[in-house]
């Protein structure tokens, strides 16, 4: 496949999604993921601390106590309004190569030697991916 076929093909579901409303099954499923993924991560009193340590940088801790009330409220109509808007922002922006993390900016400015060969004083650059 090439790429403009594979682009075109990713607009068209792009367009079907903001077309067609979330159906109430898949919003629940979506949602219990989502909060069960949110429990699980707090299965030790690190990973909690760490979740405390995040939330408090977004602003303030408490808000973690309300995030699964929160999840509850999400409608099919909050789903089907992020999809109007972001979709077509985010494929844009994929193509335009703005998704790319910044370690693979540096990546690709660094010596074009292996690791090995590099002193041990030059920090070592890890992709994400």
């Amino acid at each position: 496949m090439k790429t403009d076929d594979a682009i075109a093909e990713a607009d068209k579901v792009i367009e079907q999604l903001k077309a067609q409303p979330v159906g109430a099954d898949e919003l629940q499923k979506a949602k219990n993921l989502e909060q069960s993924s949110f429990v699980f991560a707090q299965d030790s009193i690190f990973e909690e601390a760490l979740q405390l340590g995040v939330w408090e940088m977004l602003g303030d801790y408490h808000l973690m106590d309300r995030y699964l009330t929160e999840i509850d409220k999400v409608t099919a109509a909050d789903v089907q309004r992020w999809r109007k808007i972001s979709g077509r922002e985010q494929l844009h922006a994929r193509r335009a190569g703005a998704d790319r993390h910044p370690a693979h900016e540096q990546a690709a400015a660094a010596p074009a030697e292996p690791c090995g060969t590099l002193p041990r004083s030059t920090p070592r650059i890890r992709c994400c991916r």
